[in-house]
């Protein structure tokens, strides 16, 4: 039976999906121009045309708006780094090594150092730690625990290696965004950690 209040309603569903991409949207590239203090909420909504309280009904502060616009970073970064594995999953090792790398390289980007390691370190501080945990511990757990079942590293507990190795690898990558992002100190960066894999390998 036709009903215009299921239309109404899906209408509602996507008018609200579309104000909430268009305030991520225009807030990621303000948090990236002016950065978080100079970012007035007034002007995102006025630029989206949108009122306010769609602001806050979306996201209910200008912190949480903030950390959606990194958690969407953070998935962004897992997509390309879930490709790199695939482009190479033929051989474990060398997928492990290929993906770690793209990892150093990805914090080196001018949008990650201003967005998480920059902006969301000063305003959001652990909660930024808590998101990387998020999309990091997981799928780094799995992977070690695959490349043991392939005898491609020594067995131990793959969660806590998990936990040591993402907390290099960010620390590693904050470094490298706080010092100047050459061909040198990546490969400096690249080659201490490189030795921490290496003595993983069997």
């Amino acid at each position: 039976m036709f009903s215009t209040k299921k239309i109404y309603s899906r209408y509602i569903k996507k008018k609200k999906i579309n104000a909430r991409e268009a305030l991520l949207k225009n807030a990621r590239k303000s948090f990236l121009e002016k950065g978080f203090i100079n970012t007035s909420m007034d002007t995102l909504c006025e630029e989206v045309h949108l009122s306010r309280g769609a602001l806050y009904h979306n996201f209910g502060s200008k912190e949480k708006l903030l950390e959606e616009v990194i958690r969407n970073e953070y998935i962004t970064i897992y997509t390309r780094l879930d490709n790199k594995w695939k482009k190479h999953e033929r051989n474990p090792k060398n997928a492990f090594l290929e993906t770690c790398k793209l990892s150093l390289k990805i914090g080196m980007e001018p949008v990650v150092h201003k967005l998480i390691f920059t902006e969301g370190r000063l305003i959001l501080g652990e909660k930024v730690r808590e998101l990387d945990r998020e999309f990091s511990l997981e799928p780094i757990t799995s992977i070690l625990l695959y490349l043991m079942k392939e005898r491609v590293i020594k067995k131990m507990n793959a969660e806590m290696l998990a936990l040591q190795l993402n907390a290099c690898l960010m620390e590693l990558s904050f470094w490298l965004s706080r010092n100047k992002s050459t061909r040198s100190n990546f490969n400096k960066a690249w080659n201490s950690f490189l030795e921490i894999l290496e003595s993983l390998l069997l």
